[in-house]
């Protein structure tokens, strides 16, 4: 092998997704100054600056395969201070909400005196 196609070889791994981006059509070829050039399609480039814009922060997000990690019931959540929690639990409390089983009381470990 020369050097030519050692420096190659790295870019040969991405003739596949190329050939794709032609036959799906969202690279197309253009003339500009006087030679042909590659660009995106409008349409591939509209959904990359839509994959691109600032993701909503998490509580915004709502996610409806999620039980609510206060009462259990499979319903739309939001992710709040680390947990899938369901608006009518959210809003019952102002206080962050204690995720898993409730506290157990444990008995006084001293003997019983008579």
């Amino acid at each position: 092998m020369d050097t030519h196609d050692e420096a190659a070889r790295p870019f040969i791994r991405f003739d596949p997704l190329l050939r794709q981006l032609l036959d799906f059509r969202l690279v197309e070829l253009a003339m500009r100054d006087g030679g042909a050039v590659f660009q995106l399609s409008p349409e591939a480039e509209q959904r990359l600056q839509e994959l691109v814009a600032p993701t909503p922060d998490a509580d915004k997000l709502v996610s409806f395969t999620h039980r609510c990690a206060v009462c259990g019931e499979k319903r739309p959540t939001r992710h709040r201070h680390g947990a899938s929690v369901c608006d009518p639990c959210w809003t019952r409390s102002a206080e962050p909400p204690t995720v898993g089983p409730p506290p157990v009381a444990v008995a006084d470990p001293s003997p019983l005196t008579a």
